[in-house]
């Protein structure tokens, strides 16, 4: 547990062109940012590859520091050991960002007034605190912008969340015992996330990722070009066949993980069967919108497996969480784009939240803002104008118009039940 009165001293193994071997910065703020970019408080030279840009976070939390990267591909290292994505600092522990190394001690007490940064210098005690004032300010002010200021305070719960993507579709005819292979150019590319309890969830259409498809519905079934749609099709029509797909799940450091749909428990219950075509040439597609009632959230659009990885970072809120947060909320949710070359989880967040009152012993969040694409299955936070609220509310599930439907969390605790 550190002391409220902890702060650290970061003294520098070497000279470079900003620093002189041996000159020391002292810090007690909750987050530091260390790189080039204007918000950067411990200043490093940039490689030319990484020029401007901000290397890594170190945030303070109950049990001390950790720093967290925030640029994928430089090489950063936490005692000669390449950073992952975050790790502990220990007292006496060096780190390096390419030629800049550093070590790091622990300290209590008074942060030294006047000397905040030794040999290079004078900030003086007011600037310090002032900068502090306004750090804190922003920490817990409500934090709807985009950026970085909001990815310290999910720093443990962005390590739970990884890339969900499909390219490859078994068609299974069990009758005849055989299997028909449908491999598409580009994956469907999703997002998922791990609970606490050593669960992963995503959103249903991220593993049969057809059941977004209507638009290439027509009314005759023979006009449908798209031969996943056909195969979908028939295996609404034929008990006989079945839909097998094979997913890929990567971390944050590309590590690939593979399983298949069958892996999943999801609930289909409140699935609608739709007739489309004449009389004479009719055929079924099942979608994911309820049957039952016009909602807000599809809540069918959930699937979940036990992860045989161990546990997550992330949990799940209770009704009495949720219903603290039911005025005011900002939105928040990790995703990865489909277009985006990085295998990094990306923090989207929204000031226009909208809070639905329990219906049918449901309720959810909506935003009138469209995430990206990818960001489907992605966990969502909210946020009320006294604080962040690191507890899961629902998964992003598809935009229907001007909004984002959000799936409640009731139903991932549901599936996750009765697993």
């Amino acid at each position: 547990m550190i002391t409220d009165n902890a702060y650290y001293a970061i003294r520098f193994c070497g000279s470079d062109a900003m620093h002189r071997k041996g000159d020391i910065q002292y810090f007690c703020d909750r987050v530091v940012y260390v790189g080039q970019t204007p918000e950067c408080d411990l200043k490093i030279p940039s490689h030319p590859d990484y020029a401007d840009c901000c290397y890594a976070v170190i945030v303070k939390e109950d049990n001390g520091w950790n720093i967290i990267r925030q640029e994928r591909d430089a090489d950063i290292r936490v005692n000669g050991t390449l950073l992952p994505w975050v790790a502990h600092l220990s007292d006496g522990d060096t780190f390096s960002f390419d030629s800049t190394t550093v070590r790091f001690y622990v300290k209590s007490g008074a942060l030294p007034a006047g000397n905040y940064v030794a040999n290079k210098g004078q900030r003086t005690l007011w600037v310090a605190i002032a900068a502090i004032a306004i750090l804190l300010a922003g920490l817990f002010g409500v934090v709807y912008e985009q950026g970085r200021s909001s990815l310290d305070i999910f720093a443990n719960e962005i390590g739970s969340v990884y890339k969900i993507s499909a390219d490859t579709v078994y068609v299974l005819t069990m009758q005849n015992d055989t299997i028909d292979v449908i491999t598409q150019s580009q994956a469907e590319v999703g997002t998922g996330f791990v609970t606490i309890d050593g669960y992963f969830v995503t959103a249903r259409h991220c593993v049969e990722y057809w059941l977004g498809y209507e638009a290439y519905l027509k009314d005759n079934q023979n006009d449908i070009e798209k031969e996943i749609v056909k195969r979908a099709i028939d295996a609404v029509c034929d008990e006989d066949i079945r839909l097998l797909v094979k997913l890929s799940i990567t971390d944050a450091d590309g590590r690939k993980y593979f399983c298949s749909s069958n892996d999943f428990v999801m609930n289909k219950e409140r699935d609608n069967i739709y007739e489309y075509g004449d009389f004479e040439s009719s055929y079924a597609w099942r979608s994911i919108v309820s049957r039952y009632e016009d909602s807000d959230a599809e809540l069918g659009d959930v699937a979940v497996m036990k992860w045989p990885y161990g546990s997550g970072n992330i949990k799940l809120a209770t009704d009495d969480e949720i219903l603290k947060t039911a005025k005011d909320v900002g939105l928040h949710a990790f995703g990865f784009p489909q277009n985006s070359s990085k295998n990094e989880a990306k923090l989207t967040s929204y000031s226009d939240a909208m809070y639905q009152p329990p219906h049918n012993e449901e309720c959810c969040f909506l935003t009138k803002s469209t995430f990206d694409h990818g960001f489907s299955g992605g966990p969502v936070f909210v946020s009320t104008n006294s604080n962040m609220h690191r507890v899961v509310v629902g998964l992003v599930s598809r935009a229907a118009g001007e909004r984002t439907l959000i799936v409640p969390v009731s139903q991932i605790r549901r599936l996750i039940e009765n697993f």
